[in-house]
C-alpha cells in the first residue's frame, strides 16, 4: 500500500539522508546540494507547523450558553450612583478594556459568536 509505504519507509529515509551537521565546524563542508535540501526540509517544516498553528489557533465562540438567539448579548442596568454612561467590555479584546471599544463586533462575525458589552446608565 503506497501510504504505508511513505509514512513507514519513504519519510524514515528521507530523514536519514538529511545532511545535518554534527558540529558548527561541519556546517563550512556541506555542499550547495546540503544546503539546499536542508533549505527544503525547514522550508517544508516551518510552512507545515505555521499552517497547523493557524488551524489550531482559528478563533471559537466564547458564549455557548447565554441568549444564543440573539443577534448580540447587551445588559443594560440603571443606577442612580453614576454620571451619564459606562460601557464595560465582556470579549476580552478592547483595546480599552475594561471599557468597550467596539471590538466584539469583529470577534462576533469571525466566530459567529454574539458578546456584546455591559452597559450601566444613570437611572
Amino acid at each position: 500500500m503506497p501510504v504505508a509505504w511513505l509514512l513507514q519507509d519513504g519519510v524514515a529515509d528521507y530523514l536519514k539522508s538529511l545532511p545535518i551537521p554534527r558540529s558548527f565546524g561541519d556546517i563550512k563542508d556541506l555542499s550547495l546540494k546540503d544546503y539546499l535540501h536542508l533549505t527544503f526540509f525547514f522550508g517544508a517544516t516551518g510552512a507545515a507547523a505555521y499552517f497547523l498553528g493557524q488551524k489550531v489557533s482559528t478563533p471559537h465562540r466564547q458564549n455557548t450558553t447565554i441568549k444564543l438567539a440573539s443577534d448580540k448579548v447587551v445588559d443594560t442596568f440603571k443606577t442612580e450612583g453614576i454620571d451619564g454612561k459606562a460601557v464595560y467590555c465582556r470579549c476580552w479584546k478592547s483595546a480599552k478594556f475594561p471599557y468597550c471599544d467596539g471590538a466584539h463586533n469583529k470577534y462576533n462575525k469571525e466566530t459567529g459568536d454574539n458578546l456584546g458589552p455591559l452597559i450601566i446608565s444613570k437611572e
